[in-house]
């Protein structure tokens, strides 16, 4: 849990701090690189010997994965589209 909340204040950080102009992209870049961490993380739980996904008492399987491919999805997509935008401003 402190991972996350840490995470969330980076990109918080990286998304919302004032820079110049040409700086501006690369914060963008960094906070989606920090929100995707997470997503990261717990998608490759599962390749650690011995780990499953979900606690045993649940059962089997790896009920978050698409939530977690999704919400992964989801930042690049903001990142492409809030770049794409510097790209227009700056025409």
């Amino acid at each position: 849990m402190s991972m996350g909340a840490c995470l969330s204040l980076a990109t918080l950080y990286y998304t919302y701090r004032r820079v110049p102009e040409a700086a501006a992209t690369d914060s963008i870049f960094t906070a989606a690189i920090f929100g995707s961490l997470y997503w990261l993380t717990a998608l490759s739980a599962i390749l650690y010997p011995g780990s499953k996904a979900i606690d045993p008492e649940f059962g089997e399987g790896f009920p978050q994965f698409w939530l977690f491919v999704g919400l992964l999805g989801l930042t690049w997509v903001g990142w492409w589209l809030e770049t794409r935008g510097f790209a227009v401003a700056a025409t």
